[in-house]
């Protein structure tokens, strides 16, 4: 039957039906850009009909397209659903409400939304076979974050083995188990996502970059087309410079050369010789790499917020009559009694008032791993319940609690400080080095040239590179020192550590922990082979590395010993009826570590077994080595892997004599001096930098707050009990836990490294077209041509080193299996949804076996 046309209605409605692909065609007036609420309401009115399958609406040419499902699935005519939907239209029928469409559905003038099992989403499934899963949605291209965030929530949901997002089309193909996983719950969770995205505000859209694409195509038609437009060309650019050049004088008048003054005598130039699209180009580029760093900075900090600072959204409150009811996070308050089960994140700071549960806690306290917590104990917000169930008292309010503190000093450490030209100040700073070194090389290019090749000279962006490399090294930074455990207030922190070559290490309780011992005693019969027992080893120090306590690291000592490398394996459940219980599969087989309690032991046995069938117990005592003396012996060969000398460790303390010589002895240190207090702290580190020594300092820097301003960089080893916020120093170890010194070293080393090879590639080209100018008369177009590949080059090995860094082992598999999707996690006020935990499946057995 081929279409029907329908006269348009009095309220200027056009309907066209196509009953063979079942189409319905609508054309309103009132579905142009400028009308939302009108949108909103047919849309509302139209999608009230079971009978429609989907939606495509075209606001520019004011078009909307009905997609009906199947007659026969329905059992209804097109006739019937026309009825019913001039009904609604009409107003006769109730609608939807505004708060049932998808959040983002009026974001972009195309839109299509479809129905999925009830459900309404702007995803589009293009594929959709058994065990391959293709999803398309047009954010995917536009948002990276966006599209970083699903990659994550999809490899972490139950049955996906691989989740790939397109490098050229916005769309995500997923690999799955088609009897776990089906389209619908996964299309809710993704929806979920665009929504959440859709309510934050824009940092920018391709409409902010049409007044400097217009200047670049009126520089393009003067030069190329029509030369009688220089005029116009001549007062769009200097109108668009106007803030260039006031900034230029005000730096003449305090004798202060700088970015405004080379680019105004840039617009003096091109002014006087008419090479404008030269200067379109320089303007675009300027305009969008500053753009492109604003987006891309912004997309990582809320990345690296959802990695480090996860919150649910909603608490299930205890009432005084003993019924649990969800609430928001925020309407709870010191004193609430939350109940948190399995699977669940912890929403507040407080003390467990009943139950027993295993938990994961690295978010909050910077240690790796699970461990049991029973009534009595603290507990942090953001810690994840695994298995159990227990009740909360919450101690501080939900804004004040340590991951609360965490999430802000991570969003003021990654916040940008922009400049006056550049994208950032420090950027900035960098760039006018080269200002005055530019005006002499452009000076006499002059005298020795011409007017164009000084021009030239002066071409090379040195700014947005360097603006661009260093945001995203911060960020690394950031992101490498929350993977070992560590708060940096500042990116720069890094660079001061690599710099210092003393550290007084304070004296502390926490410094004479001793590391412990393992002792494997097999459970089997005499004929049991030693090769039995080192693999049964290997497997139970590959389980034991995911508890958070000195055990992993003894069983792992115990293998090491023995030649025994470890496998990655990532457990299934980590308890039972019995207690703590670390539960993998591998080739077919059930590997268990179950912890014994043991009333006078210093650390509870572990009990390996296969199959259930007890292989050794792995007992553990107090070992000779203080836990900060394997530090120390780490930090020096951490120093000498990167090449530099050994810092000097000098012991802290206040005894003396005999004593003190002792004390430095057991932890490793080359000398000691006496103090106690925070002023003779002080006074020791600023004789010392006297002398020409750069401190650090690593101590509980609550209580030396003078100590941790005066030193070069300071190390907060105060542990749980340190507020992230207020600690005076400027790196946090969230664990106490000397041992992350040696991996700070190693990233800052790497770091450095990584900015120089940026530098490098960004100068090269640059001082390439200064050469060029001079010997092969290159003009500036071909100068702000290769200047912008150079800071290209810097983008991609800046953006290439940070995805690496989130791809990271830590971050990748640091959950386990289950989710509990009424208790999404999400991130801090203001900041994105949390990425949800990571899955363990079937796969588990195979990566491990290889």
């Amino acid at each position: 039957m081929s279409p029907q046309a329908h006269k348009p209605s009095p309220s200027g409605l056009s309907i066209r039906v196509d009953h063979e692909r079942r189409r319905i065609r609508l054309r309103s007036a009132h579905l142009a850009p400028g009308t939302p609420q009108d949108r909103i309401r047919l849309l509302c009115c139209v999608l009230a009909c079971r009978d429609v399958e989907g939606v495509d609406l075209n606001t520019a040419i004011g078009e909307v397209v009905l997609r009906l499902f199947d007659p026969a699935s329905t059992g209804r005519t097109v006739q019937e659903t026309l009825t019913e939907l001039a009904a609604g239209i009409r107003g006769d029928r109730a609608s939807l409400t505004p708060e049932s469409l998808p959040k983002d559905c009026l974001r972009r003038g195309v839109v299509s939304i479809s129905r999925y099992a009830g459900q309404l989403s702007t995803w589009q499934i293009a594929l959709d076979a058994p065990g391959r899963m293709r999803l398309r949605h047009p954010e995917l291209r536009r948002d990276r974050a966006l599209a970083r965030s699903v990659e994550r929530v999809l490899v972490a949901m139950p049955g996906v083995r691989q989740a790939r997002i397109g490098k050229w089309w916005s769309e995500v193909t997923v690999l799955h188990d088609p009897e776990v996983l089906e389209a619908a719950p996964l299309i809710s969770i993704l929806q979920h996502m665009v929504d959440t995205r859709a309510a934050m505000p824009v940092v920018t859209t391709p409409k902010a970059m049409l007044a400097s694409s217009a200047t670049l195509g009126l520089a393009a038609a003067t030069d190329f087309v029509l030369p009688g437009l220089a005029p116009l060309t001549s007062l769009v650019l200097v109108g668009k410079n106007i803030g260039t050049v006031s900034r230029a004088a005000g730096d003449t008048m305090r004798r202060h050369v700088g970015m405004p003054t080379v680019m105004t005598a840039i617009l003096i130039g091109t002014l006087a010789t008419g090479q404008f699209m030269a200067s379109g180009i320089m303007a675009w580029s300027y305009d969008f790499w500053k753009r492109r760093h604003r987006r891309d900075v912004e997309s990582e900090r809320r990345l690296l917020l959802e990695d480090a600072a996860p919150l649910p959204e909603c608490s299930a409150l205890v009432d005084t009559q003993g019924h649990v009811h969800l609430e928001p996070v925020e309407a709870s308050h010191r004193g609430s009694l939350v109940q948190v089960q399995a699977s669940q994140m912890v929403p507040l700071d407080g003390r467990i008032v009943e139950g027993t549960a295993i938990v994961d806690a690295r978010f909050p306290t910077g240690r790796a791993g699970v461990t049991v917590l029973t009534t009595g104990a603290r507990i942090f917000a953001g810690t994840l319940v695994l298995e159990g169930g227990i009740t909360i008292q919450a101690d501080c309010e939900p804004h004040s609690s340590r991951i609360a503190g965490i999430a802000r000093v991570i969003g003021q450490a990654t916040q940008l400080m922009p400049g006056r030209q550049a994208p950032t100040a420090r950027a900035e700073k960098y760039a006018e080095g080269f200002a005055g070194p530019t005006l002499a090389t452009a000076a006499f290019g002059l005298m020795t040239a011409d007017i164009s090749a000084a021009i030239a000279v002066m071409r090379p962006d040195y700014a947005n590179a360097e603006a661009v490399s260093v945001s995203l090294a911060d960020l690394d930074a950031v992101s490498t020192a929350i993977e070992r455990g560590c708060v940096l207030k500042t990116a720069w922190q890094l660079d001061k550590l690599a710099t210092a070559d003393t550290l007084l290490l304070v004296d502390h309780p926490r410094l004479w922990d001793r590391t412990l011992a393992c002792r494997v005693v097999s459970l089997l019969d005499g004929s049991t082979t030693k090769a039995s027992i080192d693999e049964a080893i290997r497997w139970a120090a590959s389980l034991a590395r995911h508890l958070a306590d000195g055990r992993a690291e003894a069983v792992a000592d115990a293998a090491r010993e023995r030649g025994l490398p470890l496998l990655t394996l990532l457990p299934d459940r980590f308890g039972d009826d019995g207690g703590l219980a670390l539960t993998a599969k591998l080739r077919g087989r059930m590997l268990t570590l179950r912890e014994q309690r043991a009333s006078a032991a210093t650390a509870a046995d572990l009990v390996f077994e296969v199959d259930d069938t007890p292989l050794i117990r792995l007992e553990f005592s107090l070992g000779p080595e203080l836990r900060v003396s394997t530090a120390m012996d780490q930090l020096a060969e951490a120093c000498e892997s990167v090449g530099r000398r050994p810092m000097r460790v000098v012991l802290i303390t206040p005894r003396g004599g005999d004593e003190a010589a002792e004390r430095t002895a057991a932890v490793h240190a080359d000398t000691w001096e006496t103090a106690g207090t925070d002023a003779a702290i002080a006074a020791v580190v600023r004789r010392r930098q006297a002398a020409g020594e750069r401190v650090a300092l690593a101590a509980a820097c609550g209580d030396l707050p003078t100590a941790s301003r005066e030193a070069t960089v300071a190390i907060d080893l105060g542990g749980e009990t340190v507020d992230v916020l207020t600690s005076p120093a400027g790196i946090v170890a969230l664990a106490g836990d000397p041992s992350s010194l040696a991996d700070l070293v190693i990233a800052a080393k790497q770091r450095n490294e990584r900015l120089a090879r940026s530098r490098r590639i960004s100068l090269v080209p640059n001082m390439a077209c200064v050469a060029g100018a001079f010997l092969f008369g290159f003009t500036s177009l071909v100068v702000a041509i290769v200047s912008n590949l150079g800071t290209l080059g810097s983008y991609t090995i800046s953006t290439q080193s940070l995805h690496a860094t989130r791809r990271s082992f830590w971050l990748r598999h640091r959950m386990p299996t289950r989710l509990d999707r009424t208790m999404l996690p999400r991130s801090q006020p203001g900041l994105p949804q949390q990425t949800p935990p990571r899955p363990v499946s079937k796969g588990t057995e195979d990566a491990a076996h290889a």
